[in-house]
């Protein structure tokens, strides 16, 4: 931090992780000061409360814009330093998010500057005080949540920000927990850092199945963690959505025949399907669905590869989607955690809150399998788990170690998991 006048502070900020920018390919592209100062002032209300003057605050001049936020009277600005060496190397972007993400449209700088200007000297030694705490939980640009666009205010210790912030905050509305990334000891990269994150929420939330197309079959399967850790508690005779889109599967018709074989989803072990004749009994008109993965984020579809399409010629395989549908009340639920990287540590810190105002509202949800050529199909209509408590899921965690498969990093078996996670409460 960079004291310039009674008035002003510069702040210089270390990236972390490649900021996913739409304006990538422009010279000194990096945070806007569109994105932080809004974010910056929801940060400061929310962590002064009621200790921010009527004076300093700033109605929304634009009177058509009703749910616009005001805003704290500062000034900010932002400038980029020097990029990363491995810039003209070009930056890799680890596969799964948005189809083929291309080097140019990430940012990455060793450092860039903040600087903070504002007239009112009580206000002023507030932001400063805040701001390497804003900056040590938030992430920006595109895919911010899974670990994209991270920063930290050089010379600050990002844990000890975190464990401040959730107890300014309160854990009634965030918790933070963390985890170790595995290493021989050598330095750990910004790609492995995002392997990571990609890795763990996968096993976490959807579940892994590895198919190997050249032999047919899967080689490397590990169920969602959210479904495991869910399947005993207060079903009630219900099934998760998972389930739900098997049955459908199982049941399409087209000219009053069976469409799919989905052998390849249904096994002897599996508590979700144990054959196709039993997802056919499954009446879903008078079975509950619980949508339980959507309290970690609603999808915009779902796909399920490798199912078969009976015809005259034999089963051909494809892949089957299913379109998600939210309520008009909430048509959209991001992910309520927030990935944090950080050189050998990985932070979390989910947004409980948000969790429980979801559930509160309860929308209506509803899935369909795509039609195409005359399937018929069911619709699924969803509730989400009224009884889902967040921070017992996430204190799971802390008991139950998760196995993940980062590849990245070499293995001698390149089928099984390479590492197991347990996580710790910051």
């Amino acid at each position: 931090m960079a004291f310039v006048n009674k008035h002003k502070h510069i702040f210089e900020l270390e990236q972390i992780t490649p900021m996913i920018h739409f304006q990538g390919k422009e010279e000194g592209a990096t945070i806007r000061a569109s994105e932080m100062k809004p974010k910056l002032d929801r940060f400061l209300m929310e962590y002064y409360k009621d200790e921010l003057k009527e004076e300093w605050i700033q109605a929304s001049s634009d009177e058509e814009d009703a749910n616009k936020l005001p805003s704290l009277c500062y000034k900010l600005t932002i400038t980029s330093g020097e990029k990363r060496e491995s810039w003209d190397e070009g930056v890799r972007i680890p596969g799964g998010y948005f189809g083929n993400l291309k080097a140019d449209q990430a940012t990455f700088y060793k450092r860039i500057a903040v600087a903070i200007t504002c007239y009112e000297d009580d206000l002023l030694k507030k932001i400063v005080s805040a701001f390497p705490t804003f900056i040590a939980v938030t992430n920006f640009g595109t895919r911010q949540r899974m670990g994209y666009g991270s920063f930290k205010v050089i010379k600050t210790n990002r844990e000890n920000l975190i464990r401040d912030y959730v107890k300014k905050i309160g854990e009634d509305k965030i918790l933070a927990y963390s985890f170790d990334y595995p290493s021989n000891g050598g330095p750990i990269n910004y790609t492995q850092m995002l392997e990571l994150i990609k890795d763990f929420h996968q096993h976490l939330k959807s579940g892994v199945n590895m198919v190997n197309a050249r032999l047919g079959k899967t080689i490397f399967y590990d169920k969602s963690y959210m479904l495991k850790q869910y399947r005993g508690i207060n079903m009630d005779n219900a099934i998760n959505e998972k389930k739900a889109m098997k049955v459908v599967m199982a049941k399409a018709t087209r000219s009053g025949r069976p469409v799919y074989d989905i052998k390849n989803l249904c096994n002897d072990k599996s508590f979700d399907a144990k054959n196709e004749d039993t997802l056919r009994k499954v009446d879903l008109k008078k079975t509950k669905v619980k949508y339980i993965r959507g309290l970690l984020g609603f999808a915009g579809n779902y796909e399920f590869r490798n199912v078969g399409e009976m015809s005259q010629r034999g089963t051909r395989y494809e892949s089957v989607k299913f379109q998600l549908k939210a309520g008009s009340v909430v048509k959209r639920f991001p992910c309520p955690v927030t990935y944090l990287p950080d050189g050998r540590k990985m932070y979390l810190l989910v947004h409980k809150s948000h969790v429980e105002e979801l559930l509160n509202i309860n929308p209506a949800i509803s899935m369909e399998a795509k039609s195409e050529r005359g399937i018929q199909v069911e619709k699924i209509h969803m509730q989400l788990p009224q009884d889902f408590d967040v921070k017992d899921f996430f204190d799971s965690l802390t008991r139950t170690k998760i196995s993940c498969r980062v590849r990245s990093c070499s293995s001698k078996d390149r089928n099984a998991p390479q590492y197991c996670y347990m996580l710790k409460m910051v």
